[in-house]
């Protein structure tokens, strides 16, 4: 019987040991979270404190930290300065955290860190020096603000911030990289929103549905925005500078709210890219690098300033090109273009001042170029020109008009950012980051923290020894 005793009070020991469950002298729950990391629930104030200076677990779905026997307890998470990291999953759906502080700068933010966090309304990042991870706030349904206040983010990933419904303020440091496939879908509240650094590309529907989303701009891009990115998108500014592949995009007639664009450098705009866009009132492309297309801004009656600088493959406007272009009332057209379609600038009534840069009439067999431009008495043209009219009209020779000023280089100031209607699941969480954690490691717990699993079963050891003996 003594024999059966001591086996019973070591198996006991034992599974207290292993436990996860701590109490510290404060009543509060206790564990580790991490390598290097540990967390305390305060059951007063409702917050959960992770502190030490490691990195946190991953997790899988379906499993959680040790202090999620406590969620219900928890309504704020406050991550000390030294954690370098938060694990894939950590906060996954937690259902009572409404605010979260990470008072340093991460290392790591895995995938679907805080997925499906139902009551979160805001998250306080003072640094991030790698990826927005694809799942990271995904489903955040509550989530107001995003700030995220310095560090470079090479890439926003997939789905990030998809379906955070409720988002009105994002701020973002320096994003040098791309924006994935469905990075910030339906953030439908969102209403401005500013990137500072080089985006290399935005990929399809990362913006698709941000039907608030009015003002975006990005210091310098230097790639492709594919086609849907921004489909069902508010927009109504956009500001781009740098170099953009294509603005084909803007063909999609879901994005019929435009009202200014400006970029520095783009490769073509589509045949009939911004027709009728009823709203648009400024244009200006400081180089387009192919033909202006037919059709490409037909009917836009209220398109009243446009500006496109050339190269040598900016030779051709096409047919219909500024047709029914009511409010328009100057254009200058350069040296490169060498013709012109028919009725390119039929119907434009306002039209006043034209100017070409080149030395001979370039109407050829086109018709009716400037057919009802009846404001626009001569074209002015260089004191080289050879012809004696331009496109049927007078010519009157003249020095060139100065060359604007580009308004595209100035660096927007940063701020806050004022398909399936069901969230993917993030991406597998990767096992791997720039110092992983020890496998089997353990955080040492000081001497003021006394377990009750410990506790416990000892006292009930030693009281069935005292009846046995």
């Amino acid at each position: 019987m003594k024999f059966f005793s001591v086996f019973v009070l070591a198996v006991v020991v034992c599974g207290a040991v292993c436990s996860g469950a701590q109490i510290n002298r404060d009543g509060n729950p206790t564990g580790e979270c991490g390598d290097g990391c540990s967390w305390v629930v305060d059951l007063a104030s409702h917050v959960l404190t992770i502190s030490g200076d490691g990195w946190m677990k991953n997790y899988t779905q379906g499993t959680h930290p040790t202090w999620f026997e406590h969620a219900d307890n928890i309504y704020e998470a406050v991550i000390e300065s030294d954690i370098k990291s938060i694990g894939s999953n950590v906060f996954r759906e937690q259902p009572t955290l409404k605010k979260v502080e990470v008072k340093g700068t991460l290392l790591s933010l895995a995938s679907g860190a805080f997925y499906k966090v139902p009551d979160l309304t805001t998250v306080i990042i003072h640094g991030l020096n790698n990826e927005l991870s694809g799942g990271s706030f995904t489903g955040c349904v509550s989530l107001t603000t995003l700030t995220i206040e310095s560090g470079t983010i090479p890439t926003i990933g997939y789905a990030a911030l998809q379906d955070c419904v409720a988002l009105t303020s994002l701020t973002l440091p320096t994003v040098n990289g791309d924006i994935a496939e469905n990075a910030l879908y339906n953030c439908t509240a969102l209403p401005k929103l500013a990137i500072q650094g080089t985006v290399t590309s935005i990929a399809k529907n990362a913006f698709s549905w941000c039907q608030n989303l009015a003002d975006f701009s990005i210091s310098e891009m230097n790639g492709e925005i594919q086609g849907y990115a921004f489909e069902y998108a508010g927009l109504r500014n956009f500001k781009v500078g740098g170099y953009v592949k294509s603005l084909e995009f803007f063909s999609r007639p879901s994005l019929n709210k435009i009202e200014t664009v400006e970029a520095n450098i783009v490769g073509g705009i589509p045949v009939g890219a911004f027709r009728d866009r009823k709203n648009l009132v400024k244009f200006v492309v400081r180089q387009l690098n192919n033909v202006l297309q037919e059709n490409v801004f037909r009917d836009c009656k209220n398109l009243a300033t446009v500006s496109i600088g050339g190269n040598e493959k900016y030779v051709r406007i096409g047919a219909n090109a500024f047709n029914g272009c009511l409010a328009l009332t100057s254009f200058s057209i350069p040296a490169t273009v060498t013709s012109i379609g028919n009725q390119a600038f039929m119907g434009c009534s306002n039209l006043e001042y034209l100017w070409y840069g080149g030395n001979n009439d370039i109407m050829g067999s086109s018709t009716d170029v400037l057919t009802g431009c009846d404001k626009l008495e001569h074209v002015s043209v260089p004191k080289t020109y050879a012809d004696t009219s331009f496109c049927g009209k007078d010519i009157e020779k003249t020095d060139p008009p100065p060359t604007p000023t580009s308004s595209s280089s100035d660096t927007p100031t940063p701020g806050p950012a004022g398909g399936s209607s069901s969230s993917p699941n993030p991406p597998p969480a990767s096992s791997t980051h720039p110092n992983p954690p020890k496998s089997g490691s353990m955080v040492s717990v000081g001497s003021e923290k006394h377990s009750l699993s410990v506790i416990v079963p000892l006292f009930l050891a030693f009281c069935l020894l005292v009846i046995q003996w």
